[in-house]
């Protein structure tokens, strides 16, 4: 809890001096002279003030959840409330519920979410990350909604949730709803943040040994070790991809070959679950650029209908991003693109426009340079342009390379 508290900026209580409790609550809510210094102190105390009851109005019917409920959204106050989450006591189950609640009604899960701004949310996650005391049944619920709208892999308090007295609810949360494919995208963030955070622990140092362990999830026989596995690939490329982590990423060459053909089942796989765990692992490797896609079995056009023909619509969107970032390779080989239809070539030639910038147009670029579906002039002028408006880096250097292997010099 500490830890987090040393981000506070600025003092919650101006202008709020209690009148009947003595020194102890005029000093905790007083206004400051001057920028206070001591800032964690001030809301520590205050946080306590409102566990004990000792504020100005104190009424003997007060809940923690009804005096602070007004405050939910208050940026001023958004430490107070989970240290006085995590003072509560029993009371605090009733305050987790009322946040859940408020998140449930308050935030819709097609919100564009900023998870370093929104108040209600990261309220009732720094609240479990510092491990506010409630029922099982309480803290599960509030994990469920913190899932529903993601992704916990990137919240600023995902790792200490992750590590920290709730990390196993976590963790079971995740994974259960993960394999139902009810919601591929919120539940694989959460359940890779899980296996990423637990994996590494608290020593960023220990990227070598997570790549040992994720490979050997991937080769497990369980799906649901699999998808771990997979998942954990997926949050840890990008991170050996960093310029201070080369020494790391060159000790895990082999672990990440290997991952690489063990991701390749299950991408062939009849569950939803593997095969948005494995595209998304496809994703991460891809940035490295460390492993090529096999000809035998056709990954690229397992991939390509994915994309076009899933009935999930996380799959396809993942299965378009995998195949968008995967290393071009020589077409000679007569093997790569085999599942690939004629006819759904044509039909994405038809309304290349409308496809999207960073995923569909270099998916289908790919696709067609394997296939012959467009013209190398027509591969060419289409590479040419989508480098001067994508924003995704690794899907410039799959265009790059699409143009050298065109002969041109991008």
């Amino acid at each position: 809890m500490a830890a987090r508290l040393v981000h506070c900026t600025r003092a919650p209580f101006h202008n709020r001096r209690a009148v009947s409790k003595g020194s102890f609550e005029e000093w905790v809510l007083a206004p400051p002279a001057l920028p206070c210094r001591h800032l964690t102190f001030q809301e520590f105390l205050a946080a306590r003030a409102f566990v004990e009851g000792w504020y100005s109005g104190f009424q003997e019917t007060d809940t923690l959840a009804s005096i602070l409920e007004s405050h939910f959204e208050d940026d001023a106050w958004r430490e107070v409330v989970p240290l006085a989450a995590a003072l509560g006591g029993k009371a605090t189950d009733l305050l987790i519920k009322q946040l859940t609640e408020r998140v449930r009604n308050g935030l819709s899960a097609r919100t564009l979410l900023s998870p370093e701004t929104e108040p209600l949310y990261l309220a009732l996650g720094n609240c479990l990350a510092d491990e506010a005391p409630a029922r099982p049944a309480t803290i599960r619920s509030a994990i469920r909604e913190l899932m529903r709208l993601g992704p916990l892999d990137h919240a600023p308090f995902g790792r200490m949730l992750a590590l920290g007295r709730y990390g196993r609810e976590l963790r079971e949360e995740a994974s259960e709803a993960f394999l139902s494919a009810s919601d591929l995208r919120g539940t694989g963030h959460a359940f890779a943040a899980a296996v990423y955070w637990q994996t590494i622990g608290a020593d960023d140092s220990a990227l070598v040994c997570a790549a040992a362990s994720f490979r050997d999830l991937v080769n497990a026989q369980e799906p649901r070790l699999r998808c771990a596995g997979a998942l954990g690939i997926a949050a840890l490329c990008p991170r050996l991809h960093d310029e201070g982590h080369k020494g790391d990423l060159v000790a895990c060459f082999d672990q990440l070959r290997q991952s690489g053909a063990a991701l390749v089942p299950m991408v062939f796989s009849d569950e939803l679950s593997e095969q948005w765990a494995a595209a998304w692992g496809l994703v991460g490797l891809a940035t490295l650029r460390i492993w090529a896609p096999p000809a035998e079995p056709d990954l690229v056009g397992r991939l390509f209908t994915l994309w076009l023909h899933s009935p999930n619509s996380e799959v396809r969107r993942m299965a378009a991003w995998a195949l968008a970032r995967q290393p071009i390779c020589k077409r000679d080989d007569g093997q790569r693109c085999v599942l690939v239809e004629r006819s759904d070539l044509d039909h994405l030639r038809s309304r290349y426009a409308e496809l999207s910038r960073r995923r569909e147009q270099p998916a289908f670029l790919a696709a067609a340079w394997y296939t012959r579906g467009l013209s190398d002039a027509e591969i060419a002028e289409h590479s040419r342009t989508l480098l001067a408006v994508v924003e995704d880096r690794t899907a410039e250097i799959t265009l790059r390379e699409l143009l050298r292997n065109l002969g041109e010099r991008p």
